[in-house]
């Protein structure tokens, strides 16, 4: 029996905003506000250098592991994968503040991406490394083909539809050992406009979006509240870009 890890379709899923709001190709810090959920992002993120630091509780936890810290930055604007030249690199890493059992929940993610002028973007794939010493698992995700990410182009009330078709090379040092897995998943996005939100680190005016099962608030580019179904997965303590309150 295969060891269960995190699957690299959901974590896309996941990360899909996160890439939304460093993807940008504009030159100004603040997108200007129109009718599309380009508004919902900050284009200042998308520059190396530049760090977005979120600290979120997991309600779903016990007091003493729900508290976890999620590092978003774009490490290249040249980086090379799977045979692709000059793409954008980001980095997504996840500091819970205990570990769970054998060192599940933390992770570190790269993407790897194209962006457009129209403020789409072409994603080619990522890797993964999660768990410590006893317990760890890496990945490498090559969609193909690689598919296109329009999320800041949507309007009000529609809805992206896509679908990500791959394969995923998968290394663990439990048994099986390594292997390889195809994926294929439709992802459905769709924008439902601007909420008041309330969250432990402020109320904002956030961007409401669903992707496929799950719900989410986004705040220049920052997740500040999840919900998976009818049940929240987390909420926002602390945003800061470059050591700063964002």
């Amino acid at each position: 029996m295969k060891t269960s890890i995190p699957s690299p379709i959901r974590l896309s899923c996941l990360f899909l905003l996160a890439v939304a709001a460093l993807a940008g190709c504009g030159g100004n810090d603040a997108p200007a506000l129109d009718d599309t959920a380009a508004h919902c992002f900050d284009d200042a993120l998308h520059t190396p250098g530049n760090t977005l630091v979120v600290t979120y509780q997991d309600p779903q936890q016990d007091a003493s592991v729900n508290v976890f810290t999620k590092t978003i930055q774009t490490l290249s604007d040249n980086a090379e994968f799977a045979g692709e030249t000059g793409l954008k690199q980001i980095e997504e890493k996840v500091v819970r503040q205990a570990f769970f059992t054998m060192g599940w929940g933390n992770y570190t993610r790269h993407l790897f991406m194209r962006p457009h002028e129209d403020q789409s973007h072409t994603v080619y794939g990522s890797t993964y490394e999660s768990g410590q010493a006893l317990a760890w698992s890496r990945s490498t995700t090559v969609y193909t083909p690689a598919y296109r990410d329009s999320l800041r182009l949507l309007k009000k009330d529609e809805t992206l539809e896509y679908t990500q078709t791959g394969n995923v090379h998968i290394q663990q040092n439990v048994s099986p050992y390594e292997y390889d897995r195809h994926i294929e998943s439709k992802v459905t996005a769709r924008y439902l406009g601007d909420e008041k939100i309330s969250v432990p680190a402020g109320e904002f005016t956030a961007c409401k979006f669903t992707i496929n099962e799950r719900t989410e608030w986004v705040y220049r580019g920052a997740v500040l509240k999840a919900l998976t179904g009818e049940t929240e997965s987390y909420r926002v303590q602390k945003i800061e870009l470059n050591g700063q309150p964002y």
